[in-house]
C-alpha cells in the first residue's frame, strides 16, 4: 500500500492511533425523491418525463426513479446495517418552503420522524439545510417553460432562506412540536426523543461551487448559463449571507432551548475540492472559493467533499484539452474524472493548514461503479488516506461515504451508481457473496475507524489485498472496461465536471 512521505510511517496501512468520532453514510433528500417537483431540478425531471426539452444528459423513466418517501423504513434499516454511528440527511429547501411565507409542517414532521428512527438505530443525524434545490417559485421561465433566471438570483431568496431556517430550528428545538410530530407515527418513543436534541450537527450549504460555478460558468445545472464569472462572485455573497443566517439562527435556537455548552449545536459548510487542477480553476472554483466563502464567517467545523483528481491533458482530437485521467484503472463510471484516493489525504492536510485548529469532516467521498467490483479497493484506499492524516494529528472528526443508496445523480439521472445499496435499500445484485462488495468493505472500515485494534487493522489490510485483486480482474473483463464501454456512451458529453454528489 503506497504511503505519503511523512515523518511518521505506520507499520501497517490501517494502523490507527485514535478512534474517529463519527462514521457513516451521506444522503440527499431530493436525490432520493426526484419526483418532488417544487424546485428548479424537480421542474427539469418533470419536463424530461413529459418528453419536453430539458437539461438532463440521459433519458429517465418514472419507474426507475427512487423514492425514500415510499421505502424509507428499509432504507434507514440499511443505513444501520451499513455500519457506523452517523447518517447525513438533507432537507429539501424547495419542498419545505415552496413559496414566500409558506412552511409545510407536515413535510417537516415526516423528516422529524426519520431523524428519530435513525437515532433509535444508533445513528446520529447530521442535517444538511441546503443541498442545491431552490424553490422554482423564485426562478423565472419564458413562455415555453425554459428557465431564464435561477432562483438564487432572486432578490428575495436570502430572506426566504432566513424564514426557512427559522422554521426548521423552531421545529427541531421545541419539545412540544417534536412530541406532536413523533406521536403521530405510532412506532416511536415520543417521550424519549422529544426531550433530547434530535440533531446537533448541521451543514448549512452543500458544495456552494455547484450553486455558482457549475450552473453559471460550466452551464451544467439550471439555469444553464456559461462564463458568468462576475455573477458567480455576486451569488457567492448571497451564499455567504445564507450560511451566516443559518449559523446564527441555529445557535440562537439551541440557546433558547436551554442546551448546555457541551450539547450545543455544531454548524459548518461542506465544500467540494479536487486533488489537483489547473491553477486558475483551483483559485476561482476550488480552494479559492473555499477561502472566499469561509473568510469572515463563523463556523464550528469545515466539511470537505472529495471525489477525484482532475488533470489537464492534451489529445489529438477535439476538444484538444481535457480534464481527464490517463490510467484506465483509475476511472470510475463518472465522466472525465480520475479516481485518486491519496488526494483525500492531500486535501485534509491542506485544509488543516488553511484553517488551523478547525475541526474537519470528510462530509462526502465516494465512487460511481455500477458493477461494484472496483469500488471496494477505492473505498479502502481512501480510508487509508484518512488514517494517515489522522495519525499525523490532522483534526478529523468524521467521515461519511457517498452514498447509502443509488439515487438521482443530477444531470446524469440514474446512470451513475454511487450507492452501496440499491435505490430502495435492497442489496446490490452483485452483493451475493460472489465478490467483495462495497457494503462489506465499508462496514469493516466503520468498525475499525470507531474501534481500532491491531486485529481490525490486519483485517482491513487483508480486505485491501482482496479488493485490489478484484479491481485488477475487473479491468481485464468487459464489465470493467471503463468510460469507453457501452453504458457510458449513452451519456451526452458534458465537458470537465467538478461536481459529483
Amino acid at each position: 500500500m503506497p504511503q505519503t512521505d511523512t515523518k511518521k510511517r505506520d507499520p501497517v496501512p490501517f494502523a490507527l492511533t485514535r478512534p474517529l468520532t463519527y462514521v457513516g453514510t451521506a444522503t440527499s433528500d431530493w436525490q432520493m425523491n426526484p419526483l418532488h417537483d417544487q424546485s428548479e431540478w424537480g421542474e427539469e425531471v418533470r419536463r424530461a418525463l413529459r418528453g419536453e426539452k430539458n437539461g438532463l444528459h440521459v433519458p429517465v423513466t418514472r419507474e426507475e426513479l427512487p423514492s425514500s418517501d415510499l421505502h424509507g423504513r428499509r432504507i434507514w434499516e440499511a443505513a444501520a446495517e451499513a455500519g457506523g454511528n452517523a447518517i447525513r440527511i438533507s432537507l429539501d429547501f424547495a419542498e419545505l418552503c415552496p413559496e414566500p411565507g409558506l412552511f409545510l409542517k407536515d413535510v417537516m414532521a415526516r423528516t422529524i420522524r426519520t431523524l428519530a428512527r435513525c437515532r433509535a438505530r444508533g445513528l446520529l443525524p447530521i442535517l444538511t439545510l441546503h443541498h442545491w434545490t431552490h424553490p422554482k417559485r423564485f426562478a423565472a421561465y419564458d413562455s415555453r417553460g425554459n428557465i431564464k433566471r435561477g432562483a438564487l438570483e432572486h432578490p428575495g431568496i436570502v430572506e426566504h432562506f432566513r424564514f426557512y431556517v427559522q422554521s426548521v430550528a423552531r421545529s427541531l428545538f421545541d419539545s412540544v412540536l417534536l412530541r406532536e410530530a413523533l406521536e403521530a407515527a405510532g412506532d416511536i418513543d415520543a417521550e424519549r426523543w422529544s426531550e433530547v436534541p434530535l440533531v446537533t450537527r448541521f451543514v448549512t450549504l452543500n458544495e456552494p461551487v455547484c450553486m455558482t460555478v457549475t450552473p453559471y460558468v460550466m452551464g451544467h445545472f439550471p439555469p444553464y448559463q456559461r462564463f458568468r464569472f462576475l455573477k458567480v462572485l455576486r451569488l457567492e455573497r448571497k451564499l455567504k449571507a445564507m450560511h451566516r443566517i443559518a449559523y446564527e439562527e441555529l445557535h440562537e435556537a439551541a440557546r433558547a432551548a436551554g442546551l448546555p455548552d457541551e450539547r450545543s449545536v455544531h454548524v459548518g459548510m461542506a465544500h467540494n475540492v479536487a486533488g489537483s487542477m489547473i491553477p486558475f480553476l483551483n483559485d476561482f472554483a476550488g480552494w479559492g472559493l473555499v477561502e472566499r466563502l469561509q473568510w469572515g464567517v463563523a463556523s464550528d467545523f469545515v466539511g470537505l467533499q472529495y471525489y477525484c483528481r482532475s488533470r489537464l491533458n492534451f489529445r489529438l482530437h477535439w476538444p484538444f484539452l481535457t480534464l481527464r485521467g490517463l490510467n484506465l484503472r483509475t476511472w470510475s463510471d463518472f465522466p472525465d474524472t480520475e479516481v485518486y484516493p491519496r488526494g483525500l489525504e492531500d486535501v485534509l492536510r491542506r485544509a488543516s493548514h488553511m484553517f488551523p485548529g478547525m475541526p474537519l469532516w470528510v462530509s462526502e467521498f465516494g465512487f460511481a461503479d455500477r458493477t461494484d467490483r472496483k469500488r471496494p479497493a477505492w473505498i479502502l484506499d481512501s480510508v487509508a488516506s484518512v488514517i494517515r492524516a489522522m495519525n499525523d494529528d490532522v483534526p478529523i472528526h468524521g467521515a461519511l461515504l457517498w452514498t447509502l443508496t443509488d439515487n438521482f445523480e443530477w444531470q446524469y439521472g440514474m446512470s451513475m451508481r454511487f450507492g452501496i445499496y440499491g435505490k430502495d435499500g435492497d442489496r446490490l445484485p452483485n452483493d451475493d457473496g460472489s465478490q467483495l462488495s462495497s457494503r462489506e468493505a465499508w462496514s469493516a472500515c466503520t468498525s475499525h475507524l470507531l474501534h481500532p485494534t491491531p486485529e481490525s487493522a490486519a483485517h482491513l489490510a487483508a480486505l485491501s489485498r482482496q479488493a485490489h485483486e478484484q479491481l485488477e480482474e475487473a479491468f481485464t473483463s468487459k464489465a470493467g472496461a471503463g468510460p469507453g464501454d457501452e453504458r457510458s456512451r449513452t451519456i451526452r458529453p458534458a465537458g470537465p465536471d467538478m461536481q459529483t454528489a
